[in-house]
Formats: structure tokens, C-alpha cells, sequence
């Protein structure tokens, strides 16, 4: 004959707080078999061990009753167990360092959306050259920079309307160098911007799995 077994799941022994206490004896033995045809909102009364070995009558649902036996007899794991509290932690303090690592862009050019730098030569005839095979035009390569955009969006130097061009001369000069710096200040607020928004679904969908859980609604 097959061992008899609570129709909820509880350790009777342990509900009734009465050791080596048989299924067949436990006085919520009937009322456990029944309540498996009842839905899972539908309440009913079980009983259970109280203080001075007397005992206490509550009101349950199938629903809570499988809260109740798990909580008693699965082994559960606190959410903290999971180090989440600890990546919160760490997250809100790498946010905190990124608002200081941006604010120290202030100040500083930064390019606009679509604005690049771009080297570009031009040639001088400076007069002519003897060479083996005679006189030839002496014709010298200078090599200088620019910042570039398809729409004239920079303020003039001299004229009254916009410009798509700003000289940045050659390229030690630091025109040059701060122009092309404020690119690839751009270019990694763009970077930061991305990962940022890869980090928001992240925690989104973290969120997203946390509400499925009866603890998160």
C-alpha cells in the first residue's frame, strides 16, 4: 500500500508541530483532500500547531497554501542571495562616475552631428627650377586641414551668412588639433550614448522579467 501523502504537500508532522505525526492522524487530512477540487482562489480553513501545544484555525487558498508549503519546505532563497542589490549598487555608482567623466567635456569643442575633418593640398608655383632636363615650373605641395559640413552651418569669419567650411591651417597648428579633438569628442558621446541606450533595455527588460513574478506586481 502505497505511503499516504498530504493533498497540499505539507509536512503534517511539522503543521501541527507534532513529531512522527502519521497523515492519516492529522486533523487537516480530510480538508487537504478536498481543497485539490477547489479553485485556487477558493477559501477554506485549515488548522495548524499553536503555542502551549494547542491549536489555531486560518483561512487559505490553494494558491497560498502552495506559498505557504514552499516557503516551509522548498529550501527558499531570499532575493538578496542573488547579488542584485549589489549590482543596483555598483550600477548607481558607475552612473554617478559617467556624470563626472561627461562633465569634463564642458568647455570643449565638441563637433556638431554630420561635421568632419578633412585634409586637403594645395599647389603653389613658386617661380621656376633648373633640373636635368631644363627649366621646369617649381611647383610645392602645402597640406592643410578643414572642418566639413554638407549644410553651412558654421558661423563666418568675414562674411554675413552661414558656411559649410572652417580653415584649420596645417597640422601642428592648434586649430588642426583642437577641431579634430572635438570629432572624436563627438564620436564618443555618440559611443556613450549607445551603450547608455543598451543599458536602459537591459534594466528594462530585467524589469520586464521581475514584474512577471506575483512578487513583482
Amino acid at each position: 500500500m502505497a505511503e499516504k501523502r498530504c493533498g497540499l504537500g505539507f509536512s503534517c508532522a511539522s503543521m501541527m508541530q507534532q513529531v512522527e505525526l502519521r497523515v492519516e492522524d492529522c486533523p487537516n487530512v480530510d480538508v487537504c483532500g478536498m481543497a485539490q477540487r477547489l479553485e485556487p482562489d477558493a477559501e477554506f480553513e485549515l488548522v495548524r500547531g499553536g503555542s502551549a501545544g494547542g491549536v489555531e484555525s486560518f483561512s487559505v487558498t490553494r494558491q497560498e497554501a502552495a506559498i505557504m508549503m514552499l516557503m516551509r519546505r522548498g529550501c527558499p532563497q531570499p532575493a538578496s542571495s542573488f547579488g542584485i542589490d549589489e549590482h543596483i549598487a555598483t550600477l548607481n555608482e558607475q552612473l554617478s562616475q559617467l556624470t563626472g567623466d561627461i562633465a569634463r567635456y564642458e568647455g570643449h569643442y565638441i563637433a556638431p552631428v554630420g561635421v568632419e575633418a578633412v585634409s586637403y593640398s594645395v599647389k603653389w608655383e613658386r617661380g621656376m627650377k633648373e633640373t636635368p632636363e631644363g627649366l621646369v615650373p617649381d611647383i610645392r605641395e602645402y597640406w592643410y586641414n578643414k572642418l566639413m559640413s554638407q549644410r553651412a552651418i558654421f558661423a563666418p569669419a568675414e562674411q554675413t551668412r552661414s558656411v559649410k567650411v572652417i580653415h584649420l591651417s596645417k597640422n601642428h597648428d592648434p586649430r588642426n588639433i583642437e577641431g579634430r579633438q572635438g570629432v572624436e569628442r563627438r564620436n564618443q558621446l555618440n559611443q556613450i550614448a549607445t551603450q547608455l541606450r543598451i543599458a536602459e533595455s537591459a534594466i528594462a527588460k530585467a524589469r520586464e522579467i521581475a514584474a512577471q513574478s506575483s512578487g513583482g506586481r
